[in-house]
């Protein structure tokens, strides 16, 4: 991995040669479309241009900066946002600014400077800098970013400007808001607010910055390149990888051909940490990866690395086997969905009321 030294203080001479991984946890707490179900406080992770200032893309989760939120960043940064019309038409500008970075920056704080990154970042041809800790002048634009997201994103006023209905405005005011409409704000702001403004930073108006460089963005790039990367054991199951079993009519064949060559009991793969139903499975000879479906797939649909870890870890004493732990997610997921039904009998109490008046 070239690991190379940034232009330091002094600014970038281009757009993409630098980009910075900029992390804020905003003062809300969002909750689920369908049943309100209360999520917690989102980090919003983007990929911002250093030379305009122009965010390249973001990823919205809730867990704390690691690989996965920089890869989901990453990734919405290098692809063209092709979809942005179709889902918000509301929204007036496009998204020009998107394609492979020549460097990628990041702080040494953050738990994501690990091999994953330096691998995913090799794969796509950027050079990977980890940013001093105690370094002045990183640390301003981190904080100035900051700043700028949970200050302009959750002003009232800016709110108000976005055509939302009363109920929804009174949620902002109560600091709670639906998933989706954080995710329509975002965008709203990422693209008809900060990058049409003047940035001190960068001493411009970032979309102007990016469209007088007439840069040519490449994005040729693959899907798995900013995924994980794993070792799965070959048994007669198919791949067993974190206690799962994966297995397609293709990785049959495969291994068939793979094993009779005499090569050893384990394969590279790829993973995506926010989805574990499937792996890629890495072909030596086709110097290509291939998709695996989990065999446990009632067990597996919608489930995160994290959170298979978290049940593994809590069983991992008494040795229960997949089954078992299947069976506990159900009776969670039960109890869950009990709880989650009182609280949103409750909401609908507290909605109808405030309708009706009798909350302020």
């Amino acid at each position: 991995m070239n690991e190379k030294q940034p232009s330091g203080l002094e600014k970038p001479t281009h757009p993409l040669q630098e980009v910075q991984a900029v992390f804020a946890k905003l003062d809300l707490f969002v909750e689920d479309d369908k049943e309100r179900r209360p999520l917690g406080r989102p980090w919003i992770t983007s990929i911002v241009d250093v030379y305009t200032g122009y965010p390249l893309g973001f990823y919205t989760g809730f867990e704390a900066p690691s690989y996965t939120s920089v890869m989901n960043a990453l990734n919405h940064a290098i692809f063209p946002k092709t979809y942005l019309k179709d889902r918000y038409p509301e929204i007036k500008n496009n998204w020009v600014a998107y394609g492979i970075p020549e460097m990628l920056l990041v702080d040494r704080g953050n738990e994501f400077a690990g091999d994953h990154l330096f691998n995913a970042c090799e794969q796509l041809g950027i050079d990977l800098f980890v940013c001093p800790a105690k370094d002045t002048y990183f640390q301003g634009a981190i904080e100035r970013h900051f700043r700028t997201i949970n200050q302009s994103l959750l002003h009232k006023t800016f709110w108000s400007s976005a055509s939302l209905s009363a109920f929804e405005e009174s949620e902002f005011n109560c600091s709670t808001v639906s998933y989706s409409t954080l995710l329509e704000c975002i965008h709203v702001w990422m693209v008809d607010l900060y990058p049409i403004c003047f940035n001190k930073s960068v001493g411009g108006v970032p979309v102007k910055l990016w469209k007088e460089s007439r840069v040519v963005p490449s994005s040729v790039a693959s899907k798995t390149a900013l995924m994980k990367t794993g070792n799965g054991r070959i048994t007669g199951m198919g791949i067993r990888f974190k206690q799962l079993y994966y297995q397609s009519e293709k990785l049959v064949e495969f291994l068939h051909e793979y094993t009779a060559k005499g090569r050893k009991n384990s394969l590279e793969i790829k993973y995506d940490p926010t989805d574990i139903s499937k792996i890629f499975v890495y072909d030596p000879l086709a110097n290509s990866y291939f998709e695996v479906l989990c065999l446990n797939e009632e067990y597996s649909e919608g489930l995160n690395e994290h959170t298979h870890k978290a049940i593994l870890d809590k069983f991992e004493e008494e040795k229960i086997d997949i089954e078992a732990i299947r069976a506990v997610r159900f009776k969670v997921e039960q109890l869950i969905a009990r709880v989650e039904k009182l609280l949103l009998k409750e909401r609908k109490k507290a909605e109808g009321a405030w309708r009706k008046g009798e909350l302020k």
